[in-house]
């Protein structure tokens, strides 16, 4: 019964793979992006300055059904650099920030063959790191997103997609000197072109 039961399974994979794509992708965009170390850096330093840059830049990876259905997909991305600078006693105090996630995400989506226009939309689980070069802080979080878009594909090898998402409860907090935060709960988009293989 057992090898009957991986047979089938076995039968459905190499199925699925005969009607699946495969792509990478890379994207740009912005992140709802919301901290305190400006403000801890202005109440206790003189002569502060402060760039926040809540852009966000990554690639991708998804394996889906051709012509519309389930698929997966997974992302690297920089979602925020940011750059603090002040003094006090004439001494110079400053800290990089960039923040980092990998999102992981299920989604349906809608992609006749023959339809220049492709929908999707699902949701999933990102994984986030903050690290604070300087004054050698990080913290971490896992919360769950979702997100949707629309792709124009302008031949069966290439995409070009607009994409939306929320971020839910996407707060961490790293313990040090000063109980520093930064929290990417809201909606981000991007702009993503997509190669399909």
């Amino acid at each position: 019964m057992k090898k009957l039961f991986v047979a089938v399974i076995a039968v459905f994979a190499f199925a699925g793979l005969a009607r699946a794509e495969f792509g990478i992708g890379i994207k740009a965009g912005a992140v709802s992006a919301k901290g305190n170390t400006k403000d801890i850096y202005e109440a206790n330093l003189n002569d502060t300055d402060t760039i926040e840059i809540p852009a966000l830049l990554g690639f991708e990876g998804f394996f889906e059904r051709a012509g519309g259905g389930l698929g997966v997909r997974v992302s690297a991305e920089l979602a925020g650099s940011d750059r603090y600078e002040g003094y006090r006693g004439g001494r110079l105090y400053k800290d990089t920030v960039y923040t980092y996630k990998v999102p992981l995400t299920v989604y349906y989506k809608y992609g006749p063959l023959d339809s220049k226009f492709h929908f999707w939309a699902g949701g999933g689980a990102t994984y986030m790191l903050v690290n604070y070069d300087d004054s050698n802080l990080s913290a971490n979080k896992v919360f769950p997103h979702v997100k949707g878009g629309v792709e124009c594909r302008f031949s069966r090898l290439f995409g070009l997609g607009l994409d939306v998402g929320y971020n839910f409860s996407a707060k961490t907090k790293a313990t040090g000197a000063a109980k520093v935060y930064k929290d990417l709960t809201g909606i981000e988009g991007a702009v993503a072109a997509r190669f399909y293989f």
